[in-house]
C-alpha cells in the first residue's frame, strides 16, 4: 500500500492570482476561502523531475483512454520518483486537473480514477480527500469523502478546511467556524485558518467574532491577515471615530497594505475624515501625496478637491455664499472617492445664496440618480424649508425617475424548468427580479 501524507494542509482553492478580499465591501466574501497565494506555475514547482512529469502525462493519457488502472500505476510511479508531488494534495490535484480544456470532463475522469483508487486502498485518507475534490462543486457528495478522510486521519488539515469552506457556502456558519478552529489548532503557526474563522463568525455577527478577530491580532500582529482583520473591525464598527481608529491603526501598523487596491485602507479612511473634519481630510490627502502612496485614486486630485471644500467652508462661514458658489462651480470632484461631502456643500451654498429652489432641484436630481441617505436627508431638509411634505418630496423623486426611465427592449426566453416561452411583456406593471448566473 502506498503511504500518502499531507505535510502542508493548505487549501489554495483559487487557481489564478491572489484570492484576497476586496476592502470592506468584499471582505466577508472571503469567509469560505483561505487567503493563500496561488501560482499558475504549480506544475513547474511540484513536478520537479522530468521523469515524474512523464509519468503524470502517461496517467492523463490512460485516463482519457479509459484505462483507470494504468493511470493509477503511472501516478504511483510519479509519486515514487518525486516525493514532493503529495506534499500538498491540493496542488497535486490542480496539477492533474490543469492542461485540460474541458474541466468538467477532466473531473469526471478524476472521479473514476480516485474512486477506483480509494476502493483499492480504503484506509488512505488523502485519497478520499482527493476524491472529494474531484466531486467539487457537488458539495454534498464532496463532503461525504472529506468526512471519510478526517475520520481516517483526524489531522488532515486540508479536509477540515474543505469542510469549513463548504459549510460556509451552505450558510452553516457555526459549523464552518468549528472546522476552521480545528484546522487552526492543527496548524497553529498558520494565520489563514484563524482568520477564516473570524471572518465566518463576523459575517453573521455570531457571538464571539470580536474575540476571534482579536485572537488573530494577538497571535499574528504583523501579518497581512492582521491588516484585514483591522479592516473588518473598521467595517463592523458603528461609530465613525471607532472606524477611523481601526483604519488608522491598519495604515500605521501595516504600511505595506497601501500597495494594493484590495488591501488599501487609505481611501475609506480619507472618506471617513471627509465626513467629520474637512481639514483633517485635507491633511490626510496631502500626506498621501507626500508619501507617494499607491492607490486607485489620484491623490493630487483629491487634495485639490479637498482644498476647495475647506476654502468654501471658510467663505460660507464668512457669509460669502456667492463667492463660495463660484468656487464650487469651477471645481471638479475627484474620481473614485465619495463625493457626497462636495455635493452637500453645493446644496448648502445654493441655499445660503438664496437659491432655495435651485438647491432643492439639485438635491432631488442627485437623490434620483444616487439615493444615498445623507443626500436624501439634505433633500428633505431643503424641501421642508420650502414648505414641502415628505410625501411631496417622494412624489417629485418619482416624477424625476419616471421622466428619465426608458422602456426595456422586449424579449422572450425559454423557461428552463418547463420549456415554455416567457416574455418580458408578460410582466408589464410588475416588479421583476433578474438573477444573473455566471456560467464558469
Amino acid at each position: 500500500m502506498t503511504t500518502i501524507t499531507d505535510d502542508i494542509g493548505r487549501v489554495p482553492y483559487c487557481e489564478r492570482g491572489w484570492r484576497w478580499p476586496r476592502l470592506l465591501s468584499g471582505l466577508l466574501l472571503a469567509a469560505c476561502i483561505p487567503l493563500l497565494p496561488c501560482d499558475n506555475g504549480l506544475g513547474a514547482q511540484i513536478a520537479g523531475s522530468a521523469s515524474a512529469k512523464a509519468e503524470i502525462a502517461q496517467s492523463k493519457e490512460a485516463m482519457i483512454s479509459g484505462n483507470t488502472g494504468a493511470a493509477i500505476e503511472a501516478l504511483r510511479r510519479a509519486i515514487a520518483l518525486d516525493g514532493t508531488l503529495l506534499a500538498n494534495p491540493d496542488r497535486f490535484f490542480f496539477l492533474l486537473l490543469s492542461g485540460d480544456s474541458d474541466e468538467s470532463m477532466a473531473r469526471t475522469r478524476l472521479r473514476a480514477l480516485f474512486g477506483t483508487w480509494t476502493a483499492r486502498e480504503p484506509a488512505t485518507a488523502v485519497l478520499h480527500y482527493l476524491l472529494g475534490k474531484a466531486w467539487e462543486p457537488e458539495i454534498e457528495i464532496a463532503n461525504t469523502h472529506y468526512l471519510r478522510a478526517v475520520t481516517l486521519e483526524p489531522s488532515l488539515v486540508s479536509a477540515h478546511a474543505a469542510l469549513a469552506r463548504n459549510a460556509g457556502f451552505l450558510g452553516e456558519h457555526r459549523a464552518s467556524a468549528a472546522r476552521w478552529k480545528t484546522a487552526a489548532e492543527l496548524r497553529p503557526n498558520d494565520s489563514q485558518y484563524l482568520f477564516s474563522r473570524a471572518i465566518i463568525l463576523a459575517e453573521r455577527d455570531v457571538p464571539g467574532w470580536r474575540e476571534a478577530a482579536q485572537d488573530v491580532l494577538d497571535r499574528f500582529p504583523r501579518t497581512e491577515v492582521a491588516a484585514s482583520v483591522l479592516f473588518l473591525l473598521g467595517k463592523k464598527a458603528t461609530r465613525v471615530t471607532e472606524k477611523i481608529g481601526y483604519l488608522e491603526r491598519a495604515t500605521r501598523e501595516h504600511p505595506q497594505a497601501n500597495s494594493s487596491m484590495g488591501e488599501n485602507a487609505t481611501v475609506p479612511l480619507f472618506e471617513l475624515h471627509a465626513r467629520t473634519d474637512a481639514r483633517k481630510a485635507l491633511a490626510f490627502a496631502r500626506r498621501m501625496v507626500e508619501e507617494n502612496v499607491r492607490s486607485y485614486v489620484n491623490w493630487q486630485h483629491v487634495v485639490a478637491m479637498q482644498e476647495t471644500i475647506v476654502h468654501v467652508r471658510a467663505l460660507l462661514d464668512a457669509r460669502k455664499s456667492a463667492d463660495a458658489l463660484l468656487l464650487l462651480h469651477a471645481a471638479t470632484p475627484a474620481a473614485n472617492v465619495r463625493r457626497v461631502p462636495f455635493d452637500l456643500l453645493v446644496i448648502e451654498a445654493e441655499e445660503a445664496a438664496g437659491q432655495k429652489a435651485e438647491a432643492y432641484a439639485h438635491a432631488a436630481d442627485l437623490v434620483a440618480k444616487r439615493p444615498r441617505p445623507d443626500l436624501r436627508d439634505a433633500l428633505l431638509a431643503v424641501g421642508r424649508r420650502l414648505g414641502k411634505t415628505s410625501q411631496q418630496v417622494e412624489a417629485d423623486l418619482r416624477a424625476l425617475r419616471d421622466a428619465r426611465a426608458t422602456r426595456a427592449q422586449d424579449f422572450d426566453l425559454e423557461n428552463y424548468s418547463g420549456g415554455s416561452r416567457i416574455s418580458l411583456r408578460a410582466y408589464a406593471g410588475k416588479v421583476v427580479l433578474l438573477n444573473f448566473w455566471h456560467p464558469g
